[in-house]
Formats: structure tokens, sequence, C-alpha cells
């Protein structure tokens, strides 16, 4: 789960904060999920 996360992070690092909202929300699902465990 923690390389997923991290994966998540380059994502985003790479498109920019709110470039791209469906990475956004998918990020904010993976925490949900993570969250949820």
């Amino acid at each position: 789960m923690t390389q997923f996360q991290d994966g998540m992070e380059l994502v985003l690092q790479n498109k920019g904060y709110g470039s791209d909202l469906k990475v956004f929300y998918l990020s904010g699902i993976c925490q949900w999920v993570l969250s949820a465990y």
C-alpha cells in the first residue's frame, strides 16, 4: 500500500495539484479506503 501511495504522490507532483481532477479524486478515494481499513 505504501508503494501505491508513493506512486500517487509522484503522479500528483508530475501533473501538478488540481491540473487533473481525476487523479485528485483517485488519491482521495485511495486515502478513504486506507482509512477504512
